[in-house]
């Protein structure tokens, strides 16, 4: 086994909490903005400074303290020692704390709800805020959730809840996101004479009132850092997505292993574009920003990127590769449409010999026109969840914007490794974080040498809610977390990903579908019979990945009555034929299976949508369990495809022959 370790390239304050977190920026920077926003892109910008932040998390917490204890009886020491001897990841050892569901769009109170609960409240559940509401409902059930967070777009998903979710007692609406618009009036008046149905902004008033009486309950609360803090849904629409249990320690130790690498400094402008919900943004883009003392400014949306950009000032910006793409692809333009092709292409050798020398500067008064397109101010990126195109990540830094690449899993709570700023080879993922330890799984010594990619340190999970085999699965007896990825080490130690060890699809936004969910979800429909997930490379997009599907109709469903043709004349010569008479009608197949398919698609996100669909009628490869052989069909697809000489796209609609 190879075995890197990282270390620190700068030093970093120590902390252990999130609330030693906040307070932090009290001692710091305590005038400097903490948050930046609008609540609609006409309007006039608020802020909180870092005082005024925590002042509005600690009303906050207590509030829901407060509330919470009027229907969560605390547990008697028997029941503590009991809920202590579970695992930690199990929902035995949180019996007795609240766990609160918070779903939003990005916003000043998805911050202050995060703090308030993980700082003495309980656990914090984030919900993503485009997944369906019986998605949503399927989370908050497993979660066992007591609060369900919502704002006042979303009162589709809280409906959801209340009908489904027994365990929700309290309802928290985020008011100061546009309540008072008047097309949620008809939406949110069941709700706003609802008893279960409380006003965030009400319970902060309540809370500064119980605080200015002397109310401690949520200041002095004792926060262990080694317990669950908060419970992230990695993906699925059914109970087969995984939910990991992650803990204050997890969260803070992978907070300052991020600092000890990047160098976000206090009242800096940091853009936050991509979803609090997903761990990357949670805390390269929150908990991180907010431990520097730098400012979140929250997006006014895409449309809007370019104005913020420049209006706020941005230097900081964390994104997915297809989101940087776009930008990039939008700079490449105006450089074409200037007539500047030529003069740019004679700078960049330039620049780079300027950055060898160590005039940082010299690159980006070589590229200012360019770099006032970005706003003029932004010198730091940081892509992760997908690969990022190597020619983009060296345009970035020639133009002076430091592109930096890294590489996590929720598991890890996210990030494991970065590329460093003068340490920074193009498509790999860099070195790990500071105390974060990454392994290659392989016998032979040498760089270049393949295996998975294992990691080890304080930010790995407590594990999976509620499944020991899968947790013991992932994490070994050594405490290594084995990530399922497949990679290499070079010389100089830096991390390469050559693929995925098993058969999850990442797409090029980043997000990733695991086959085996939507399988389950495909099988459980009385019309399939069986059903088989891959990602294909789109051949008109670069770096795009489609999901396909490979179906196998249970033909004895009447489903599929009106493309079954008795006919054993035809039945001798045709290529499809169920028990040796009735001939498959293709056309009709493919009409029949794609209203179906589309009627499964409306029940996922999009980005998990199948987009090509062909068909068989012969059994898929199974172990004596019944699981799918994912390797036979996976050759067997490719051999039917290269017989007829067609790409997945091509075979859309079709039947093959396995």
């Amino acid at each position: 086994m190879q075995i890197v370790t990282g270390k620190a390239i700068r030093p970093y304050e120590k902390i252990t909490t999130t609330v030693d977190l906040i307070e932090r920026g009290c001692r710091i920077a305590p005038y400097t903005q903490a948050t930046l926003f609008r609540r609609n892109p006409d309007d006039l910008e608020e802020s909180r400074t870092f005082l005024e932040l925590r002042d509005e998390i600690r009303a906050l917490g207590t509030a829901l303290r407060l509330r919470l204890d009027t229907f969560i009886p605390e547990l008697t020491p028997k029941q503590r020692r009991a809920a202590a001897r579970h695992e930690p990841y199990s929902s035995a050892a949180m019996r007795g704390r609240a766990k609160i569901a918070l779903r939003s769009a990005n916003s000043n109170e998805w911050v202050t709800s995060f703090f308030a609960v993980a700082g003495g409240v309980g656990i914090i559940v984030p919900i993503d805020r485009r997944a369906p509401v019986s998605e949503v409902a399927t989370q908050v059930q497993r979660s066992y959730s007591d609060v369900y967070i919502f704002e006042p777009a979303d009162v589709e998903s809280a409906n959801e809840v209340k009908q489904n979710c027994p365990t929700v007692k309290l309802f928290v609406l985020l008011d100061p996101l546009n309540a008072d618009d008047p097309k949620y009036a008809a939406d949110l008046e069941p709700w706003l004479n609802d008893s279960c149905t409380v006003l965030y902004s009400d319970l902060i008033k309540e809370g500064q009132e119980a605080l200015a009486a002397g109310n401690r309950v949520w200041l002095d609360a004792v926060i262990d850092p080694k317990i669950a803090a908060a419970l992230y849904f990695t993906s699925g629409t059914t109970s087969v997505a995984k939910c990991v249990v992650l803990s204050q320690e997890n969260l803070i130790s992978n907070t300052m292993a991020i600092a000890g690498i990047l160098d976000a400094s206090p009242g800096e402008r940091f853009l936050s574009v991509l979803p609090l919900h997903h761990t990357f943004a949670g805390t390269a883009g929150m908990l991180y920003i907010l431990y520097s003392c730098s400012t979140m400014c929250f997006m006014d949306g895409l449309r809007y990127l370019a104005k913020n950009l420049a209006e706020w000032h941005i230097s900081l910006f964390i994104g997915v590769p297809l989101l940087m793409e776009n930008i990039h692809r939008r700079v490449m333009d105006g450089i074409r449409r200037s007539g500047k092709n030529t003069l740019v292409s004679i700078l960049k050798p330039v620049s780079r010999g300027l950055r060898y020398a160590g005039i940082v500067g010299g690159s980006r008064l070589l590229f200012k026109s360019v770099l006032k397109a970005l706003g003029g101010n932004l010198r730091l990126v940081v892509s992760g969840s997908a690969a990022a195109d190597a020619r983009m990540i060296r345009d970035f830094c020639d133009f002076g914007i430091d592109f930096l690449q890294g590489y996590g899993l929720t598991e890890s709570s996210p990030v494991v490794s970065v590329t460093r700023k003068n340490n920074n080879p193009a498509g790999s993922v860099g070195l790990p974080l500071v105390d974060v330890e990454v392994a290659i799984d392989t016998d032979d010594p040498n760089p270049g040498a393949e295996g998975e990619v294992l990691t080890r340190s304080k930010s790995v999970m407590l594990g999976y809610l509620d499944d020991t085999v899968a947790t013991r699965a992932a994490i070994d007896s050594k405490g290594w977390l084995h990530t399922g990825d497949i990679g290499y080490f070079d010389r100089g130690g830096n991390l390469w990903l050559s693929g995925r060890k098993k058969s999850m699809i990442v797409l090029h936004s980043g997000k990733k579908v695991f086959p085996e969910e939507i399988e389950t979800i495909l099988e459980a429909t009385e019309e399939v019979k069986g059903a088989y997930l891959w990602g294909e490379p789109d051949p008109q997009n670069k770096g795009e990945v489609d999901v396909c599907a490979l179906i196998q109709p249970d033909f004895k469903h009447e489903y599929w009555a009106a493309a079954l043709e008795e006919d054993k004349e035809r039945a001798a010569t045709a290529a499809f034929v169920i028990d040796g008479t009735t001939v498959i009608n293709e056309a009709e197949l493919a009409a029949l299976g794609d209203r179906l398919i589309q009627k499964i698609n409306s029940t996922l996100p999009r980005y998990k949508r199948i987009r090509y669909i062909l068909y068989t009628h012969e059994e898929m490869p199974r172990t004596t369990t019944l699981k799918v052989r994912r390797g036979n069909v996976d050759r067997l697809i490719a051999s039917a495809l290269e017989r007829s000489s067609w790409t997945a796209a091509e075979a859309n609609g079709k039947i093959i022959k396995l």
